[in-house]
C-alpha cells in the first residue's frame, strides 16, 4: 500500500503544478525592466516608436525612447554577449546602429541597446542596477534616444517587449484611425470615418484596404504602432470579408523578418499606411468596422461606409 502512495498524489501534484504555472510565467515576466528612467513605466511620454511601426522598407523590431546622455541599465542581468563602440575602432564605418550592447539573459533570451553615447560597462557579467552605457545620437538616428530590444530563441525572434515582459503602460488614448486609403492608378484617396459620411469612390480593378492610423499614447500629436487592429467589411449585396494584423513578435525565416513568422512588411505596410488586404469590393454600399487596440489595451472602433461604383 505504501508503495502505491506517491502513484496516488501523482494527479495531485500535477494539478498543483499547472494551476500555479501562471504564477511563475508572471515572476518570469517580472524580472524585466525599463532600460532608461524617461521610458519607466507608467510616465511613458518619451517613447517616440514602438514595436512593429514601419520605417518605409522594413519593420521597427524594437522600442525607442528619446533622450541624451540618459544612464541605461540592462532590461534584467545577464551576460556581456557582444559590443561595439566607434572609440575602440575608430578607422570602421559606423554601423545603423551605432555604439551598441547586446546582453544574454539566458534561455536563449538577448537584449540590445542602439545609439549609444557612452560605454560603462566594467564587467563580463552584469546586474540590473548596474549602468551599461549613456543613451545618444550615434549611427544612423534622428536624434538622440536609445533604441532597445528584446529577442528570444538566440537571436531569431524579436518580441515585442511592450507586451511581452515589461511592465504595461498607464495611459487612456485610445488609436484613432484618420482614413481609410486606397492608392490608385490616379493617386492617394483618403476617405473619412463616420456612418454620416458620404464616401463615394470609382474602382477600376482591385485596389488593396489601407488605414491611415496614429496612437497618440500620453502625447495627443505622437504617433505609434498599434498592438492589434481587427477589420471587417461588409456589403449590402452579403458579401463578408475580414482579418486581423497582431504586432506580437517578429520571426527571422526565408532571409527576412516577418511578422508572426508570416507576413512580410510589404504584406503590411505600404510605406507608413498599415495594409488590411486585398478583400473582394463589391458594387453599391460596403461598411467597413475597424477595431484597434494599443499596448496599454485601450481600443477604439471606427466604421467607414463607402459608396463604391465598379468599372470592372
Amino acid at each position: 500500500m505504501s508503495s502505491k502512495f506517491p502513484y496516488l498524489l501523482l494527479p495531485f501534484l500535477l494539478l498543483s503544478v499547472l494551476t500555479s504555472l501562471p504564477d511563475l510565467l508572471r515572476s518570469q515576466t517580472g524580472r524585466f525592466s525599463w532600460p532608461i528612467e524617461k521610458g519607466k513605466s507608467p510616465e511613458l511620454a518619451m517613447i517616440s516608436s514602438t514595436f512593429g511601426e514601419s520605417r518605409t522598407d522594413h519593420f521597427h523590431a524594437g522600442v525607442d525612447i528619446a533622450g541624451d546622455k540618459e544612464e541605461v541599465r540592462p532590461m534584467a542581468g545577464g551576460k556581456l554577449l557582444f559590443y561595439q563602440f566607434q572609440s575602440m575602432n575608430p578607422y570602421r564605418p559606423m554601423p545603423g546602429a551605432g555604439n551598441q550592447i547586446w546582453i544574454d539573459h539566458g534561455e536563449g533570451r538577448w537584449s540590445g541597446y542602439y545609439h549609444l553615447s557612452q560605454f560603462r560597462i566594467t564587467k563580463r557579467y552584469v546586474e540590473r542596477s548596474n549602468v551599461i552605457a549613456l543613451s545618444g545620437n550615434t549611427g544612423r538616428s534622428g536624434g538622440p534616444h536609445l533604441h532597445f530590444f528584446l529577442t528570444e530563441n538566440y537571436g531569431k525572434t524579436y518580441v515585442n517587449p511592450m507586451i511581452e515582459l515589461l511592465p504595461q503602460a498607464a495611459e487612456s488614448n485610445a488609436p484613432v484611425v484618420e482614413h481609410l486609403v486606397f492608392i490608385t492608378d490616379r493617386g492617394v484617396s483618403r476617405l473619412k470615418p463616420g456612418e454620416d459620411e458620404k464616401n463615394r469612390i470609382r474602382l477600376t480593378k482591385p485596389y488593396p484596404l489601407f488605414l491611415e492610423l496614429r496612437d497618440p499614447g500620453l502625447e495627443s500629436g505622437s504617433r505609434r504602432s498599434p498592438r492589434i487592429v481587427e477589420w471587417k467589411l461588409e456589403s449590402d449585396a452579403g458579401q463578408k470579408a475580414g482579418g486581423s494584423i497582431d504586432f506580437r513578435r517578429l520571426d527571422f525565416t526565408g532571409g527576412a523578418l516577418r511578422l508572426n513568422g508570416e507576413q512580410e512588411f510589404e504584406s503590411v505596410y505600404s510605406d507608413s499606411f498599415l495594409r488590411l488586404g486585398d478583400p473582394e469590393i463589391a458594387n453599391g454600399i460596403n461598411r467597413l468596422t475597424v477595431r484597434a487596440v494599443d499596448h496599454a489595451g485601450n481600443e477604439s472602433t471606427t466604421v467607414f461606409v463607402i459608396d463604391v461604383k465598379r468599372e470592372y
